[in-house]
């Protein structure tokens, strides 16, 4: 199984929206946007947006829907608790979540 991981430096990442907490990801984990994109199912649009935390149309902060959390922390390979814990104090859409299990993430072991 291949391990990823987020950003060597905590004291960084306890002051990181979600956007950039992806970006950090991909670029740690040697991931285009494109790729990124397709591990989620979200558009390279969308993570371009999430990434720069700005709707090009309004101008306003994305506020990602707790789907959307949980999708990113699935293509994280973390839990959605774990995902939102890393993003404290950013906003979030509290939306429907399906019902399926978020119990099931193995826990992010940091590189070497």
């Amino acid at each position: 199984d291949r391990h990823y991981t987020i950003c060597k430096r905590k004291e960084l990442i306890d002051k990181m929206n979600l956007g950039e907490i992806v970006k950090e990801f991909r670029i740690r984990n040697a991931l285009t946007m494109d790729e990124f994109a397709r591990r989620t199912g979200l558009s390279k649009g969308y993570i371009s947006m999430l990434e720069k935390n700005k709707n090009p149309r309004t101008g306003k902060p994305i506020t990602p829907s707790i789907e959307t959390y949980d999708t990113i922390a699935n293509a994280m390979r973390i839990s959605i608790e774990e995902l939102m814990t890393l993003a404290k104090g950013t906003n979030v859409a509290l939306t429907s979540l399906s019902t399926k299990n978020l119990d099931f993430h193995p826990s992010l072991t940091p590189k070497g």
